[in-house]
């Protein structure tokens, strides 16, 4: 089950992301949270958590958490994602689906804002859609920019994966694709577009983006 997933499209459906989302319902306020295990986290007990700053327990192993993401990510040198580009034509829209490993969002989180990632908080949501909106772009042959739609966010322990779409537009309308994500944090990172033709029967291009190649051609 996602962590967390707000809706901007009645047209994004289960069947398409197995995702449980209907209009603008946040089904986040159905999930119970463990008030009693919160409050223990929350207090503030004597010892290496009492510090002079007045850190809780939930402050400290969340601090803690963010460093040891951030140290592990910088250990290594393989950073790739996968993003998914396909017209759905029972919704007239066509759909963007993008993975990154869970460790390396947390790790430029952290570098950017300087605090832990958590994605069931409305403000680091938009965070991270102000951030894509940048580094992510798609324009038509006459180099006007398509409107993305953002449509959500959900992640586990391994992976975040963000949905958008483009409202009305098929796959001709889409020139050329910049996709700089995470390119300023980690210099061998590699972006894997797979863009899938329009029609049944259809193909799969896939582009490749890393620092020396951040807009790739489609048409």
């Amino acid at each position: 089950m996602p962590r967390s997933i707000r809706s901007e499209s009645d047209l994004w459906r289960r069947e398409r992301f197995g995702v449980m989302r209907i209009g603008s319902v946040d089904f986040r306020a159905h999930l119970k949270p463990n008030a009693k295990a919160n409050a223990k986290l929350d207090a503030k007990p004597a010892g290496i958590f009492a510090g002079a700053h007045g850190f809780s327990r939930r402050q400290f192993l969340l601090t803690v958490s963010s460093l040891i993401a951030f140290c592990d990510a910088q250990a290594h040198d393989f950073h790739v994602s996968i993003c998914d580009i396909k017209f759905n034509p029972r919704s007239g829209n066509t759909e963007i689906v993008h993975s990154y490993p869970m460790h390396d969002i947390e790790s430029a989180f952290w570098l950017m804002y300087g605090r832990q990632m958590d994605t069931t908080l409305a403000a680091d949501e938009a965070l991270l859609r102000t951030y894509f909106d940048k580094n992510f772009v798609i324009e038509t042959a006459k180099k006007s920019q398509l409107k993305i739609r953002w449509v959500g966010v959900s992640s586990d322990a391994d992976t975040l994966t963000v949905y958008q779409e483009l409202p009305g537009v098929r796959l001709a309308s889409i020139a050329t694709i910049q996709n700089k994500v995470l390119m300023e944090h980690f210099p061998t990172q590699t972006n894997n577009v797979n863009v899938r033709t329009d029609g049944a029967g259809g193909t799969t291009k896939t582009l490749m983006f890393d620092r020396k190649n951040t807009v790739q051609r489609l048409t």
